[in-house]
């Protein structure tokens, strides 16, 4: 979200951006499972590729109604909810989380001026080069800041797989993290585009602000819409092995209004 959007950048970031935007477009930014093959070697070997240990779901009367399997069929996106409801007794309101209906003011916003900084400091994100953004950090640069597309260093460090940038860039304590490119895609879409499941990052990113993952784009896409079928059992297990990140979506009454409360439902 941006206040007072400039169309000020270098020719050649024009270009790069324009390019990218195209080619998010027309691809809708959606991959066809069947074209695509690739493995993840924790698929098979890791952690997050096994069959692991499944939950219950259970009524007031202590009644199993539903497990929760990360091996299971069903989407990143249902098992997510499943898991909010089974430990922390919250259920989305899905129609608050899409683009045009998000709570005022609950995405950042990016100055003109931070703005300005841009085009100096992608060309070290670009190349992963976190020593040249400290400097550049040092020498008066912002590193809150965004293109005219409303593209953030964190969006594109995300959608590259760059551990260390992103892990800099979630130093700066006045990071803007809540926000949102000119077609409603935060960090987290970005990161879930990329071709492989980038679980440190997300991991990061959701310790800063749990909430990334529920939010939908102009297309009404989750970031999950945008990982890989053959990698959904890997996106279930780590839901599974880190749903405490999700806590201070209960305890912080800020994140009330995009969920329902449900009572009588019991942790098993």
């Amino acid at each position: 979200m941006v206040q007072g959007q400039t169309t000020t950048t270098t020719s050649i970031e024009a270009t790069v951006d324009s390019s990218h935007k195209l080619e998010m477009h027309r691809a809708g930014r959606m991959v066809d499972n069947k074209e695509h093959s690739t493995t993840v070697d924790g698929l098979k070997r890791g952690r997050y590729g096994s069959v692991g240990t499944t939950s219950m779901i259970c009524d007031d009367a202590g009644q199993h109604d539903e497990t929760l399997d990360p091996s299971g069929p069903e989407s990143p996106d249902v098992f997510l909810k499943k898991l909010l409801l089974l430990h922390y007794h919250l259920e989305m309101d899905t129609s608050k989380t899409t683009f045009p209906n998000v709570k005022e003011n609950f995405f950042d916003v990016i100055s003109e001026k931070e703005m300005q900084s841009y085009p100096d400091v992608i060309g070290a994100v670009r190349q992963n080069d976190v020593s040249e953004l400290r400097l550049l950090q040092e020498s008066g640069h912002s590193l809150n800041c965004c293109n005219a597309f409303g593209e953030s260093l964190i969006h594109v460090a995300c959608r590259r797989g760059f551990v260390n940038t992103v892990t800099m860039l979630l130093e700066q304590p006045n990071l803007c993290v809540r926000i949102v490119d000119d077609c409603g895609r935060t960090p987290l879409h970005d990161l879930c585009w990329n071709p492989s499941p980038q679980l440190e990052l997300c991991k990061l990113l959701l310790e800063r602000e749990p909430s990334l993952l529920f939010f939908k784009d102009k297309r009404n896409f989750t970031p999950f819409d945008y990982t890989r079928k053959e990698h959904w059992t890997v996106w279930k297990r780590f839901l599974m092995d880190n749903k405490s990140i999700f806590k201070t979506t209960k305890d912080d009454s800020n994140y009330d209004w995009m969920f329902s409360r449900k009572n009588g439902i019991l942790d098993c």
